[in-house]
C-alpha cells in the first residue's frame, strides 16, 4: 500500500506540479546585471585608490633603490610590470576584472538592489537565453570608484570601441607600445 501511494504521488508531481512549475518559471523573466570590464579596469585605472596604491609601491620602490636591496627593487620591478600588463588587459581587452569588483564587493550589493538584478555578469561573456533581461550597470559600477570628468568622457568614448581580442593583446609585450600587432599600438 505504501509503494502505490508514493507511486500515485510521484505520477500526481509529474502530472500537475512539475508542468505548472516549468510554466510559471518560463514566464518569469530573470534580470542579470552586465557590465563592460573595460570600464571597470579604466574606472579603476584612473581612481584615486589605484594612484595611491601606486605611489605606495614607488615610494617602497624608491626606498629599497635607496638602501640598496636589490632583490627588494627587482621584486617590486616585476610587480609593478605585472599589475600593468594585467591592467592593459583588462582595461583594453576581455581580461576579466574579479580582483577589482573585490574591492567595491559591499557597492555592488547597492547596484545590483538598485538595478533590481539577480546576479552580474561580464557582457563579454554573455550568452543569450531566452526569459532573460539584461541590464547594463557598467556606469554604475564606474561610479563605485568615483570617476572625474575626464575618465566619465573616456569611458564614453570606450563604449563605442570594440575590445582588442586576447591574442592580440597578448602580442603586445610589457605595453602596446612595444608591437604593431594591434590597432591600439598603431
Amino acid at each position: 500500500m505504501r509503494i502505490k501511494r508514493a507511486t500515485m504521488l510521484c505520477i500526481f508531481i509529474l502530472i500537475y506540479v512539475l508542468p505548472a512549475t516549468l510554466f510559471a518559471q518560463n514566464n518569469t523573466v530573470e534580470r542579470i546585471g552586465t557590465y563592460d570590464s573595460r570600464i571597470v579596469a579604466l574606472a579603476y585605472g584612473r581612481s584615486a585608490e589605484f594612484m595611491n596604491f601606486i605611489g605606495e609601491l614607488m615610494a617602497e620602490y624608491e626606498e629599497a633603490e635607496a638602501s640598496g636591496d636589490t632583490a627588494r627593487v627587482e621584486e617590486l620591478n616585476a610587480m609593478g610590470m605585472a599589475i600593468q600588463e594585467r591592467l592593459h588587459k583588462q582595461a583594453f581587452s576581455v581580461w576579466p576584472v574579479d580582483d577589482i569588483l573585490e574591492l567595491v564587493a559591499d557597492g555592488l550589493v547597492c547596484v545590483m538592489e538598485e538595478a533590481n538584478v539577480t546576479f552580474l555578469v561580464n557582457i563579454w561573456e554573455v550568452e543569450e537565453a531566452d526569459g532573460v533581461e539584461y541590464i547594463d550597470v557598467s556606469d554604475q559600477i564606474a561610479q563605485l570608484f568615483d570617476p572625474d570628468t575626464e575618465t566619465l568622457s573616456i569611458i564614453e568614448e570606450m563604449k563605442g570601441i570594440a575590445p582588442i581580442s586576447l591574442e592580440e593583446i597578448s602580442n603586445c609585450g610589457d605595453s602596446c607600445s612595444d608591437c604593431d600587432d594591434c590597432e591600439e599600438c598603431e
